[in-house]
């Protein structure tokens, strides 16, 4: 595949006239401090976790809170009104707290999670033997006004296990849930695994590793992928022939009694370092992502393409390479919108140094970048994750800081949902 024209610098700015706070997030009783993507149900509801708030405990980076799951609703009678209802509030100490990864949904308006359980919520500081790591789910209630009921599903130990970080599980729909984790040792290994859930629908789900990487990548991140024939796709930040990370691939077994068999489809380190993404396919099985960039590069989202004939090469092609204050640090989380542009954040750059929602347009050969917002401290800053699109066509996300100030988060906000339309 030829190489596409790159945009380095100059990129566009955008009106930011089109940018909204929905919702400041509090603490408290509340939630405080988002960092990962929403989950949209409907056109009038967003689902998502918070790092923090929910209850006193778990004090952590100057704030206080264990983390919760919370609902966003938008009601009928006032489409400009947004409420928070906390659907959980994480209980810390030997239960599971700090949730890192977003949510995804399952049979019955479930919903699926994980935490990290650790230190001051910092997954290599987990002390092994003791719980690093949960896979939760949490199923709404019977009735219209009761509370909604979290099951652990599964624990990790840190040492065999290693730390669901910033992996969330992913459905194969048909009923197992698959993550990864990233070892708790000085050479960054990890794991991808399959939970089954038990058959009589009650107890703890079975774990499976599929995967334990070695050499062949470190430390994998973000949530896996399928393809349409079952295959799996995910990212190491470590590990691979440089050491910057590699995008791997686990075809299932012919046989239930067989073994996933791992291929590496590339190795970074030519134009992009240690790649921090879930990835995603577009229309014609190319894969997306972001990663940090290499030492003279601030980090990239790049574009990988499956070689034409069997046996070939994936292809990387960088459709933008971020650096200076337009885009610094893409975080997690691409998205299409239905005419092939794609849509991300930064956590860094921008006007005020503290993020960007940016767009990726193609035309012909040529990917531009246009700047949609730069994120400021009185409504919201550092986004922690990509957007997500609503029913309505706009871009919903939550920033980590910003916001009302006071209360727990003192003058730093305890983070923003914000709304935008490209």
């Amino acid at each position: 595949m030829a190489l596409l024209s790159l945009v380095r610098a100059g990129a566009a700015t955008a009106s930011a006239a089109n940018y909204a706070v929905l919702h400041n997030f509090t603490s408290g009783k509340f939630s405080a401090e988002p960092l990962a993507p929403l989950l949209a149900v409907g056109g009038n509801t967003f689902f998502g976790t918070s790092t923090a708030g929910g209850n006193s405990g778990c004090a952590r980076f100057g704030s206080t809170g264990c983390g919760t799951v919370f609902q966003l609703t938008r009601a009928a009678s006032s489409p400009s009104g947004w409420t928070e209802t906390v659907l959980f509030r994480f209980p810390g100490g030997k239960g599971p707290w700090f949730p890192l990864a977003g949510l995804t949904p399952g049979p019955g308006g479930v919903l699926y999670g994980t935490t990290v359980d650790s230190l001051d919520g910092d997954p290599f500081e987990c002390v092994p033997g003791d719980y690093c790591g949960t896979a939760f789910q949490l199923a709404p209630p019977a009735s219209r006004h009761g509370n909604w009921t979290e099951t652990d599903l599964f624990r990790f130990n840190g040492q065999t296990d290693g730390v669901p970080e910033f992996s969330g599980l992913v459905s194969d729909g048909k009923g197992n849930l698959y993550g990864t984790t990233c070892e708790l040792s000085a050479s960054f290994h990890g794991t991808v695994f399959e939970l089954t859930p038990p058959l009589n629908g009650k107890g703890w789900w079975t774990k499976t590793v599929l995967h334990t990487f070695v050499t062949d990548g470190a430390c994998p991140s973000g949530n896996v992928v399928f393809d349409g024939n079952g295959n799996v796709y995910g990212a190491t930040i470590y590990g691979g022939s440089n050491n910057v990370g590699v995008i791997y691939k686990l075809a299932p077994p012919i046989n239930k009694s067989g073994i996933w068999k791992e291929t590496v489809l590339y190795n970074f380190g030519i134009n992009t370092c240690w790649p921090n993404t879930n990835l995603i396919f577009d229309a014609t099985g190319n894969l997306y992502g972001t990663a940090r960039g290499c030492p003279q590069l601030p980090g990239a989202v790049f574009e990988l393409s499956p070689p034409k004939r069997q046996g070939g090469h994936w292809t990387e092609t960088l459709p933008v390479v971020f650096f200076g204050k337009t885009s610094i640090t893409p975080n997690m989380g691409l998205v299409f919108d239905r005419a092939g542009n794609i849509y991300g954040t930064t956590a860094n750059g921008g006007t005020s140094g503290h993020g960007t929602l940016f767009q990726l347009k193609r035309s012909g050969m040529v990917w531009t970048e246009t700047v949609l917002h730069s994120f400021d401290f009185g409504t919201g800053y550092i986004p922690g994750a990509g957007p997500v699109f609503g029913a309505d066509g706009a871009l919903y996300g939550t920033t980590w800081k910003g916001g009302s100030r006071g209360g727990p988060c003192k003058a730093d906000g305890c983070g923003v949902v914000f709304r935008i339309t490209p």
